[in-house]
């Protein structure tokens, strides 16, 4: 009986078919969520943002007011520049320029002044030194003279040109009234011209009894003003008008009456006049008191050294008109050409810098909790398509005090969202160490929740 009661053992084969069958669906489904649960966690753990290399943009512009002059290699698109080294553009300073030429003379007729005293110190010490015969007398009369007349020359010249930069000057502030004076006087007949129309319609109202005549003695009133108004800058335009064609005539005769056939350079004045007390003059200079010499001399010789100064310093201003590239790039646009006259604070070229900085990314409204300054973060070099190539670590540098529109190209991506949202957060990230990124490359931005 016992016998009978035993259970007839399964075959292994058949238990495992069983298992199969019955038990094997079951397991894989529960290993399935297990490993669901654990990527899903680790994803939720992770934010992703789509951010741009900064393209750091540079627009130069003007130091001061003047014309674009060419350049030795004129500037296109596209040429690269080098900071503090390639001249983007330079300003024609002819004013600037015309006061130093106006310096030069000066400096150069102090230095003639010099040399004079020179000769008539050498001519005291070599008629102290020697008894001359006539002959050498006449010759360095001579000498003396002609050395006079080229200094009263050079003397005149100056004030001719002193002159002319003055009218000059004065015919460019008469052009800017002359401009302004016409402008007024336009807007003046305008303004008369409107009067009138209005005055017909007024006029019809007081026919009408729509307006009262007072309406009408104001209008009158208004009229004459503006009539005023319009002859005043009308004779004020004919009096810059007649001052400008005073100072071109004042110009036009300065241009005739230059004193150039009686200048005669320094060195045909000396070289023209034979001159045999020369040697004498040397051999005989020291025969006198040195201190005495250097004394008289001291108060010309100090001038020039002034002179010399002020033209430094003019230099150093003129050395402004060029200007260079504050970094080095890419020429990315040139705003004005040569030949076009610009005003201080123009913009005259843009400079794309070839060097960035840091990572520009867009945080969603949502999400502004989980990024804090100095956050460390890690970013991510992307292909051509999406996927990643390398990963580097980096921080936050700085947060946005507002939100901003998302740029058309730069959109933020949050966890499996891929829909940007309208505005974002704009944080500033440190580039990594050791990655090689171009200015405009996009990289991702993996923050840690």
């Amino acid at each position: 009986m016992s016998q009978a009661n035993e259970r007839i053992p399964i075959p292994a084969q058949q238990r495992w078919a069983y298992f199969c069958k019955q038990q094997m669906p079951v397991v894989i489904f529960g290993i399935s969520l297990v490993l669901l649960a654990v990527l899903w966690t680790r994803r939720s753990n992770q934010v992703v943002l789509l951010g741009q290399v900064e393209a750091q943009q540079v627009t130069v512009t003007a130091v001061s007011d003047g014309v674009l002059t060419g350049l030795s290699q004129p500037l296109g698109l596209f040429d690269r520049v080098e900071k503090d080294v390639t001249v983007l553009a330079q300003l024609d300073l002819s004013e600037s320029l015309a006061e130093m030429r106006t310096m030069i003379a000066e400096r150069d007729r102090l230095s003639a002044l010099v040399a004079a005293e020179e000769v008539r110190l050498s001519q005291q010490q070599t008629q102290r030194g020697w008894d001359q015969s006539r002959e050498q007398r006449s010759q360095k009369d001579q000498l003396i003279s002609v050395r006079r007349v080229n200094l009263d020359s050079l003397s005149r010249l100056d004030d001719l040109q002193r002159q002319r930069s003055e009218l000059q000057q004065q015919r460019r502030s008469l052009s800017l009234k002359q401009a302004e004076a016409k402008s007024n006087l336009t807007a003046a007949q305008a303004a008369l011209s409107s009067l009138d129309q209005q005055g017909i319609r007024l006029q019809r109202q007081v026919e009408l009894r729509i307006a009262s005549r007072f309406r009408l003695s104001q209008w009158k009133s208004e009229r004459s003003q503006a009539s005023q108004q319009v002859a005043d800058q009308q004779e004020l335009l004919q009096m810059i008008q007649d001052q400008t064609q005073t100072i071109v005539s004042d110009l036009q005769s300065l241009a005739q009456s230059r004193p150039d056939s009686e200048v005669m350079p320094d060195s045909m004045a000396f070289d023209n006049v034979p001159s045999p007390i020369d040697s004498v003059v040397v051999e005989r200079a020291n025969w006198n008191n040195p201190e005495d010499r250097e004394a008289s001399l001291k108060p010309l010789r100090q001038a020039v050294v002034v002179q010399d100064s002020k033209i430094q310093t003019l230099s150093q201003q003129l050395a402004s008109a060029e200007i260079r590239s504050p970094v080095s790039g890419m020429v990315s646009r040139v705003h004005h050409p040569t030949g076009a006259f610009v005003q201080a604070g123009d913009p005259i070229v843009t400079v794309a810098s070839g060097q960035p900085r840091w990572i520009i990314a867009y945080v969603d409204p949502t999400l502004t909790h989980l990024v804090r300054k100095n956050d460390p973060v890690a970013v991510r070099v992307r292909s051509a398509g999406v996927v990643p190539i390398k990963t580097a670590p980096a921080r936050v540098l700085e947060l946005g005090t507002q939100f901003e529109s998302l740029p058309g190209t730069t959109s933020g991506i949050s966890g499996s969202s891929t829909t940007p949202p309208a505005v974002g957060l704009p944080i500033k990230i440190s580039l990594p160490a050791g990655m090689t990124v171009q200015p405009g490359q996009w990289v991702d931005v993996l923050l840690a929740t």
